[in-house]
């Protein structure tokens, strides 16, 4: 299957738990289009000063890949900064957070396996 850019739909949440909205383009339709292991692949813009509090990951994994921007991450290992290029892994059973950090929005993928 192949996505052009133009089709990707674009949602805006509310932070779980957080502050602010997301924008979240979803590269391919959950129901429709993803894999049945599958129940997330996006692209997340979070805004200076937005944030979503720690959660926690029930019958899934969360990955993220930033893009751009740098963000505050709580996981497993403590919280750490996170710059373009570097990624995370929140495994089933553990929980996570992450805040927007500067006056660059925060550009990342996210991709949900199911576990279970």
């Amino acid at each position: 299957m192949l996505k052009r850019n133009a089709d990707f739909v674009t949602v805006t949440e509310k932070a779980d738990g957080g502050l602010g909205n997301f924008t979240m383009r979803n590269i391919f339709a959950a129901d429709a289009e993803l894999p049945a292991h599958m129940r997330l692949a996006c692209e997340v813009l979070i805004q200076p000063g937005e944030e979503c509090r720690s959660h926690v990951h029930q019958g899934d994994t969360e990955i993220y890949y930033i893009l751009s921007g740098r963000a505050a991450y709580e996981g497993a290992e403590g919280v750490n900064i996170l710059h373009p290029g570097d990624a995370t892994i929140c495994y089933d059973g553990e929980s996570h957070a992450i805040r927007c950090l500067g006056d660059q929005p925060l550009l990342f993928l996210a991709f949900i396996p199911y576990t279970k």
